[in-house]
């Protein structure tokens, strides 16, 4: 392994916020991207089958991409609490709410967190099949979905956060 990959941390600058929008806006500029090439493809003058199999190949790419989105912005949430929580070296995030929860912190949407950290646990630790990619048909919207829900849980844990600093 390369040396900077090993030093990694050396690299990083550090997370906000905004990195949710940041990975959003990320995968929709690819969706995009494959929506304009399928336009330029139905007006040209290809064969039925042709065309289907580009499609198909879309349709992978598009799923490993969303997978990437829900992938990176539960890294996201988990870097951003782990840089601005006393977290004692906790690093997975189900730990890491335990520790907070615990802490006193309240968490909004702690159903729904957990849901969505069963899902991409499920996507990070059974991968997909290549060729099928994801059984559940991801769509851009999930991605929309995730990233408020985050962002939310985030800002409010912020606040507390805030609001228990001493006040000078």
């Amino acid at each position: 392994m390369r040396q900077q990959l090993k030093d990694f941390e050396t690299y990083f600058w550090g997370l906000s916020k905004d990195d949710f929008n940041y990975t959003c806006d990320l995968v929709k500029t690819f969706m995009n991207s494959y929506a304009k090439e399928l336009d330029v493809l139905k007006g040209k003058d290809i064969r039925p089958e042709e065309f289907d199999l580009y499609v198909a190949q879309h349709y992978r790419e598009a799923q490993l991409l969303l997978q990437f989105g829900i992938w990176r912005l539960q890294g996201i949430f988990e870097g951003l609490l782990i840089s601005y929580f006393p977290l004692n070296g906790t690093t997975q995030l189900w730990q890491i709410l335990k520790v907070l929860q615990k802490q006193g912190y309240r968490l909004l949407k702690e159903d729904e967190l957990e849901e969505w950290r069963k899902f991409r646990n499920k996507l990070t630790h059974n991968a997909t099949e290549r060729l099928h990619p994801c059984p559940t048909n991801l769509i851009e919207q999930d991605i929309v979905e995730f990233a408020q829900l985050l962002s939310e849980v985030y800002s409010d844990l912020d606040r507390q956060r805030n609001e228990r600093a001493p006040s000078n």
